[in-house]
C-alpha cells in the first residue's frame, strides 16, 4: 500500500490520509476539503476522490476486506466559530467493489447518485446536502 502515499496529488481535496488496519484488513480514508463553493462542489469533490481512490485500491483487493471514506470540512457554528467536522462517510466491502468500473463513474451526470448506487452505505451531513 506504499504506492498510495502519493495518491492524493490528483484528487480534489486538500488532504488525504490512509490508514490500513491489518488485523481486520480494513482501510480508512480521510479526505479533507477545507473550503468549497457550495454543497454540490463539496459532494462532487468527495465523489471524485472516492472513485479515484477505489480504482487504485482494487489493485490490493486480496489484502483488503473493506473500505471506509470519511470526509471533513470546516463548518461555522451559530457563534461564528470554525471547526473541522465530519460531513461524509461511505463504506464498501471489497467483494462488492471489485466489479465496479470506478474510472467510469467520474463521468456520471449525478455524482451523488453514483456514490449512493455503488457504496454499501453513504451518509452526508445536512450542511453539505442542500
Amino acid at each position: 500500500m506504499d504506492a498510495m502515499d502519493n495518491h492524493h496529488a490528483g484528487l480534489h481535496v486538500d488532504s488525504f490520509d490512509l490508514e490500513y488496519v491489518e488485523a481486520t484488513k480494513h482501510v480508512n480514508i480521510y479526505l479533507i476539503k477545507k473550503r468549497a463553493a457550495d454543497g454540490e462542489h463539496f459532494r462532487n469533490s468527495m465523489a471524485w476522490a472516492s472513485f479515484s481512490t477505489m480504482e487504485a485500491l482494487t489493485a490490493y483487493r486480496d489484502e483488503i476486506d473493506g473500505v471506509t471514506f470519511i470526509g471533513k470540512t470546516i463548518l461555522i457554528s451559530k457563534n461564528g466559530d470554525e471547526s473541522l467536522d465530519k460531513v461524509y462517510q461511505a463504506d464498501i466491502a471489497m467483494k462488492d467493489a471489485k466489479s465496479v468500473n470506478w474510472a467510469n463513474l467520474a463521468n456520471y451526470p449525478n455524482l451523488t447518485a453514483a456514490i449512493k448506487n455503488n457504496f454499501d452505505s453513504v451518509w452526508w451531513h445536512y450542511a453539505v446536502t442542500g
